[in-house]
């Protein structure tokens, strides 16, 4: 496979052939194990947050829940356009 670099301007269309075939393709369990892992961390924030019960532990958790929680939703929102 021959890769060439090209900078796009604004009046160009993006076309699928422009996308390398590894980036193509869909797979449902990278998207499962994603998923799982996401929300595996969250539930081992909770946690922890029971376990040392900090005021510093809580807030950092918050802020990697947060952190988590958008990546479940960028996951939502790419299954939407099937990518």
């Amino acid at each position: 496979m021959i890769r060439t670099t090209f900078i796009m301007s604004a009046n160009t269309p993006i076309r699928l052939s422009y996308i390398p075939e590894e980036f193509r393709v869909i797979s449902v369990w990278r998207g499962s194990f994603d998923v799982a892992r996401s929300w595996l961390a969250i539930m081992l924030l909770v946690v922890v947050c029971g376990i040392l019960q900090s005021l510093w532990v809580d807030g950092v958790a918050m802020i990697l829940i947060a952190g988590f929680q958008n990546h479940l939703m960028v996951l939502w929102h790419h299954s939407i356009h099937y990518n």
